[in-house]
């Protein structure tokens, strides 16, 4: 079985993903771009993962933006599979 981050790279890669309002708004506050997001999803790990209160697993992914910033994306795959559905994207202290 592939590795989750491998699975997550990959949809970010190919485009397949999808930022809610939440996380746009919070990459607005924190001055990211979304070529932060993938940089930091691409070069970085996963540091937690959780359950929402569905039941489904949620990804915290732990990088380096374009600008040398720590990012953290909360991240979970949506019920197809087909995309990554991005929570919300902050920095990290």
């Amino acid at each position: 079985m592939r590795r989750i981050i491998d699975r997550i790279r990959e949809k970010v890669r190919s485009g397949h993903y999808v930022l809610t309002f939440h996380a746009i708004d919070e990459m607005t506050v924190e001055g990211f771009e979304d070529e932060d997001f993938e940089e930091a999803i691409m070069t970085g790990r996963i540091v937690r993962r959780q359950k929402d209160r569905l039941g489904r697993r949620k990804y915290t992914v732990g990088g380096v933006a374009d600008d040398g910033r720590l990012l953290r994306a909360v991240c979970r795959f949506s019920d197809t599979g087909e995309s990554l559905v991005v929570i919300t994207v902050y920095q990290a202290t």
